[in-house]
């Protein structure tokens, strides 16, 4: 990641523009840096890039010493005919830049599977081996790691999802429980309601003639 912004300090590059490079560093960079090695920068500039007038960063580089390519290299061997830096350069016209210290600020990843699996098949192949067939076994190892790797987080994501719906059936299971019980208790009052005898209906008057509650027979 690069930016580039102007230098706004009691310093004499005071309004010049600087540019700011943030890299993803390796483990033998993180280890030099912690040992006090490898702690200055140099870049390589194509200053025409794609003949569009503009310049183009084409190279970064780390060092232990500023004064090997600030001094000897870019003052007195620059314009030599043979240039002890043309081998590193990517086109012959392009500048390599004096070597600058840095404080190299490193940023803790979170783990994650797919680095961890990454880092492991590095490892593997980061060995030194003196034949092929050393080789193929590291290959075999790697797709061996791969596959093991692959087939342990298939195994626990079954085994999450085989919870989720024994849990699932469960609460289905309770809620249709819970209906019915609702449902037979709705029925119940509803029976019950049904046989009692309303206080608010008003009664039927009784019958009149007759002389009330006497009745008379002709014999």
């Amino acid at each position: 990641e690069l930016k580039a912004e102007k230098i706004d300090d009691d310093s004499a590059l005071k309004g010049k523009w600087a540019l700011f490079a943030k890299i993803t560093p390796t483990d033998d960079l993180i280890a030099m840096n912690k040992a006090a090695q490898k702690v200055y920068t140099s870049m390589e500039i194509q200053p025409n890039f794609a003949n569009t007038g503009k310049c183009y960063l084409v190279g970064l580089a780390v060092t232990d010493d500023p004064a090997s390519l600030g001094t000897e290299y870019l003052e007195f061997c620059r314009t030599a005919k043979h240039n002890p830096l043309n081998r590193f350069k990517l086109s012959p016209e392009n500048l390599i830049s004096v070597a600058t210290p840095v404080e190299l600020e490193f940023e803790d990843l979170p783990e994650t599977v797919f680095t961890a699996l990454t880092e492991k098949v590095k490892s593997i192949f980061g060995r030194k081996q003196a034949s092929d067939d050393a080789r193929l076994n590291d290959v075999h190892e790697a797709v061996t790691a791969v596959a093991e790797h692959v087939q342990e987080k298939l195994s626990a994501t079954e085994q999450r999802l085989a919870e989720m719906e024994t849990a699932f059936s469960a609460l289905k299971q309770e809620v249709t429980d819970r209906a019915d019980e609702t449902s037979q208790a709705f029925t119940r009052l509803k029976n019950s309601l049904d046989s009692t005898e309303s206080l608010t209906q008003q009664r039927r008057s009784k019958a009149t003639g007759g002389g009330g509650d006497a009745l008379m027979t002709n014999c």
